[in-house]
């Protein structure tokens, strides 16, 4: 199996994780997943088989002229054998692209507010000093989680219905204001320095707005919301790291709550 077929594994298991797919939804998917990645890998040898049957016969050809004394013959076969080979490379880089393009338009919901964070110029840094984020935001942030949630079948509790967030332990945003979690927030791989922006006047490459957090029927396990201005961008990020010193953020797998927060933002 390719490493594209492993990620979209890795996206499904994500949005299983976050309560996005159902368990039944899964496992078809993934069994759909497993399918195409091996009807590709078949086509690609019985390509190469019909390809390389083809040349055999040539060579021999050649040979037996050479032996006949068609010695300038050798050179054209050998020729022919090596653009056979280059047309099945081609045959099979082609079949790759094509495959890899597929999955990166797959997977570029989820990518895409991560993305643009990236490209953001260096006066991003200066637009984060005021974030814009107030009150009345996190009202509307209030009201679109009751309905999300109910929607979901799930429920959380959130800073913005003025609630302290337990994550195993962690407080928030306490531990953040007093510095407790400074050097264990990782974003995307990377530790990330992290500061709370509930007013809107706090400055910061990565401002946390608000956190939730809740437990997914059927899973053991709480998944955190942290939803953050990331160099100006409303990305929210989730975590379901159950140990280490280290909470492990990615950018959340449900698109209608990453689109709600835009919103509420973008208002």
């Amino acid at each position: 199996m390719g490493s594209t077929d492993l990620e979209k594994l890795s996206k499904l298991k994500k949005m299983l994780d976050e309560g996005v797919i159902t368990a039944d939804e899964f496992s078809e998917m993934k069994q759909v997943i497993i399918r195409d990645s091996k009807a590709s890998q078949q086509e690609t040898r019985t390509k190469s088989q019909k390809k390389h049957g083809w040349v055999l016969p040539v060579v021999v050809a050649a040979v037996v002229i050479l032996i006949g004394g068609g010695g300038g013959y050798l050179g054209a076969t050998h020729m022919l054998q090596k653009n056979d080979d280059q047309e099945v490379m081609k045959s099979s880089h082609t079949s790759s692209q094509k495959k890899t393009e597929a999955v990166k338009k797959e997977v570029a919901d989820s990518s895409q507010a991560v993305s643009s964070s990236q490209t953001q110029s260096s006066s991003s840094s200066e637009a984060a000093t005021v974030s814009g984020w107030n009150a009345t935001k996190q009202a509307e942030l209030s009201s679109f989680m009751a309905q999300w949630q109910a929607k979901m079948h799930q429920q959380y509790q959130g800073t913005y219905d003025s609630q302290t967030v337990d994550h195993l332990g962690i407080k928030f945003p306490e531990q953040i204001q007093n510095g407790e979690l400074q050097g264990k927030i990782e974003i995307n791989g990377s530790i990330t320095d992290v500061v709370w922006d509930a007013d809107g006047k706090t400055p910061g490459d990565y401002q946390a707005v608000a956190v939730a957090s809740g437990t997914i029927p059927g899973q053991m396990y709480p998944t955190t919301y942290l939803f953050m201005l990331n160099h100006g961008q409303p990305i929210v990020y989730m975590t379901k790291t159950t140990n280490g010193n280290i909470l492990s953020f990615t950018p959340t797998a449900n698109t209608e709550l990453q689109a709600g927060f835009e919103n509420v933002v973008n208002d």
